[in-house]
């Protein structure tokens, strides 16, 4: 039964309601005649098992409305040309086991598809058009609060204003993979004259998100960006420019293609092709996520980005080239400054995050960085485990910033506990210090050596592993190692290793960075009984100063210490 059957008009002159109620109500599959269009004013409710297949006819939506409701379960919505009308969700699916199949989406909409609740969502094979959108698309698809979600071989144009897929809070078990998005960067490049402060660019469509490259390079700051009545933007510098400055205005119509959002879980974001947008490629601020095998290019910002607290990530096998197209800081090519946090290919900020066999190309010279370390507050693990951990990654180009960028930028917290696989940097002279206890300790060209207290640690030739003697922690005492050769490490992933076995009490041993004049500890605590190796690991870069001081001592008993080492990675 076809919908004119029940007297659906189907010039979308009025309203198609009443005849898709009583066609839904007659059986359960619901066929669309190929040309025509039916008008949606109000919501129609989709009971359990039905199939509604378009065969290309179009369901236009009627603004602020909500067009189809699946609050059963087991539907299919297939074969349709969806209009958005400026309606608020096309099809709001509450039901499980249902199916969005093959579907054109045009137009200005809130969401082509909201599940809220859902299980085992299906969203495939469809076309988002968002060159027939001239106001917004918010999201085109959009899954909260569901479980076993698949978003798989469909594509995306354009898309205005908002983002293309978005995995809400509370969703979990989804796998977004396959997907094809296009987001064309819309540029117009003037050449300046000497002094010249203002400038007028026209741009062929609407762009959501712009910024002005000089150079080729990004900038956010000195200058204004507003845009004319007619259409057209007009940049003013505070400075005039240079004779020859190449000054680009460059915008793109939407923002993320995918948004895996706090609070959703267990996903795979996988085998995705994204040629551009306004915002990051992938922005992840959930947990226990695989970021695999996505081909990510041209992006205004990171290509991928892990933003938050999250545990359990894997980004792997991607290929991430040229984004970084537009500052997100408050910087430019005159003054960089480390505000652009999104000025590379990929961002980590979780707790736990492998970033392992990527292949970052940086030929327009834009990104500054490959990966970014974008967390200070992190947990010191001393027993060997990282943190994030960066191995086997491919880096194309030059890096402002450096390959792996971990800057430390504050006086108290420190990033630490990751590993990267650049080159092996060793101390000049080596660190063999339990020998030096056998007589009395001193310094040399490559160490300074203090106590605190009478004798700061002793020699203990009885409590030992592999060597004459161990260094015998002592209550209250601590002995301080300076590394006067510590400038070998600048730009390296340090590692410090020891052995160590607690006799009483606590002993400790801590190893000191400095920033603008103050010292801060990473302290590994030495409380168990057996001999165990113990890790410091953290990046001596940015404003820290060109000094490492190891410090070990007692803090309420005694303690055997041998083996201590301190190498570094080229990051």
């Amino acid at each position: 039964m076809t919908l004119r059957d029940f007297g659906a008009d189907p010039s979308g002159l009025t309203s198609s309601v009443a005849a898709l109620q009583a066609a839904l109500a007659a059986g359960k599959r619901v066929v669309g005649t190929r040309g025509d269009v039916y008008f949606l004013d109000a919501s129609v409710t989709v009971q359990s098992g039905s199939q509604l297949v378009g065969n290309g006819a179009t369901i236009r939506l009627g603004r602020g409305v909500v067009g189809l409701r699946l609050s059963g379960d087991d539907c299919v919505i297939s074969g349709w040309t969806i209009d958005g009308g400026g309606g608020l969700y096309a099809v709001l699916n509450t039901g499980a086991r249902n199916a969005f199949l093959d579907n054109l989406c045009v137009g200005n909409v809130g969401h082509f598809l909201l599940a809220v609740g859902s299980d085992t969502v299906l969203i495939y094979g469809n076309f988002v058009d968002g060159l027939t959108a001239d106001t917004e698309i918010t999201t085109a698809f959009v899954a909260e609060r569901c479980r076993d979600v698949t978003i798989r071989d469909n594509r995306f144009r354009q898309i205005p204003v908002g983002w293309s897929i978005q995995i809400r809070d509370g969703t979990n078990n989804f796998s977004v993979a396959r997907n094809q998005f296009i987001q064309t960067q819309w540029a117009h490049s003037i050449i300046s004259e000497q002094d010249q402060r203002v400038f007028h660019f026209t741009l062929p469509t609407r762009c959501h998100l712009k910024k002005i490259q000089l150079n080729g390079l990004p900038a956010s700051t000195g200058y204004l960006l507003a845009q004319k009545e007619d259409g057209t933007y007009q940049v003013s510098f505070a400075f005039g420019r240079k004779r020859g400055d190449n000054v680009r205005l460059v915008g793109y119509r939407g923002a993320e293609n995918i948004q895996i959002n706090t609070g959703s879980h267990h996903g795979l974001i996988a085998d995705n092709a994204i040629d551009g947008t306004g915002d990051s490629g992938i922005v992840c601020f959930g947990s226990h996520l695989n970021v695999v095998r996505n081909d990510i290019r041209n992006c205004g910002y990171a290509g991928i980005a892990i933003y938050g607290d999250q545990d359990h990530i894997l980004i792997a096998d991607n290929r991430i080239a040229d984004c970084a197209q537009m500052d997100d800081g408050l910087s430019s090519p005159d003054e960089p400054k480390l505000a652009s946090v999104f000025a590379g290919a990929i961002l980590a900020s979780g707790q736990d995050a492998t970033i392992r066999g990527n292949v970052i190309d940086n030929d327009a010279g834009t990104m500054r960085y490959g990966v970014r370390i974008n967390k200070a507050t992190m947990a010191l693990l001393t027993d060997g485990r990282a943190t994030i951990r960066i191995t086997g990654n491919t880096f194309n180009g030059e890096y402002a910033d450096g390959r792996v960028f971990a800057p430390n930028e504050t006086s108290g917290a420190r990033i630490n506990s990751i590993t990267v696989d650049g080159a092996l940097v060793t101390y000049p002279g080596g660190l063999d210090i339990e020998r030096r206890w056998l007589t009395t300790p001193t310094g040399d060209a490559h160490l300074a050596i203090s106590i605190f207290g009478r004798r700061g640690a002793i020699s203990d030739a009885t409590v030992r592993l592999d060597s004459p003697a161990s260094i015998k922690t002592i209550a209250g005492e601590h002995v301080d190692i300076d590394l006067i050769d510590a400038h070998v490490f600048r730009d390296c992933n340090v590692e410090i290793t020891f052995w160590a076995k607690a006799e009483s009490g606590s002993s400790y041993l801590s190893a000191f960075t400095e920033l603008e004049g103050l010292l801060f500890p990473l302290t590994a605590e030495i409380l168990d009984p057996t001999w165990k190796q113990y890790w410091i690991r953290f990046p001596l870069t940015r404003k820290l100063a060109d000094r490492i001081l190891i410090r070990l001592g007692g803090t309420s008993g005694s303690a055997n210490i041998q083996h201590l080492s301190i190498t570094g990675r080229r990051l």
